[in-house]
């Protein structure tokens, strides 16, 4: 009887092949589960440095077009939509650009959005996104304070419309879109 007893207290090698196997599954389903949340928490901070991004160039050309008047002169009469360069003339006189280049972008950047004021130009896009599309639709497509074959369009506002989309440069796969409007608060008669 004390033989029978000493036997029966450890494993049998079957019973520890499949404990391992268990164990081995579950470490491999949480390996996995644990590589998908760092993947996704990529992806969000990807996708929110590029919403960042977007909000500031957006709010640059925003706030620019709010204190400036479209120029008109710049644009064949009438405007055709959409336009790839945004001609601004500011309070003082001086012609404002916005455009997306491929020249004079950061390292590793393919294109980008560029401001120009005078003889000074800036990029105003951030060195880890590149931007896919830059579009600007501009109404009334006739230059509202001008009075041209007998109509006076003088209580049009200026509104333009801008459409951007931007990549991450880490990873291409993140575009976002945006599209925005803003009218100016320069207003003559």
């Amino acid at each position: 009887m004390k033989n029978k007893l000493q036997l029966q207290q450890g494993f049998t090698y079957l019973e520890l092949i499949v404990v391992i196997s268990i164990f081995a599954i579950l470490s491999v389903i949480i390996a996995y589960i644990f590589l998908l949340y760092n993947q996704v928490q990529n992806e969000a901070k990807i996708t929110q440095r590029i919403v960042g991004n977007q909000r500031f160039i957006m709010e640059v050309m925003v706030r620019e077009i709010r204190m400036a008047e479209i120029d008109y002169n710049s644009y064949a009469s009438p405007v055709t939509n959409p336009q790839q360069v945004l001609y601004l003339r500011d309070p003082d006189d001086n012609i404002l650009t916005f455009e997306k280049v491929t020249s004079g972008c950061p390292t590793g950047v393919t294109s980008c959005v560029q401001v120009t004021k005078g003889t000074n130009t800036a990029i105003i896009s951030a060195d880890d996104v590149n931007v896919n599309h830059l579009t600007f639709y501009i109404n009334p497509e006739y230059d509202p304070n001008v009075i041209s074959a007998g109509s006076y369009l003088a209580d049009e506002q200026h509104l333009v419309t801008i459409s951007l989309e931007i990549e991450s440069v880490d990873d291409p796969e993140i575009i976002i879109p945006i599209q925005s409007s803003a009218s100016s608060k320069r207003y003559k008669r």
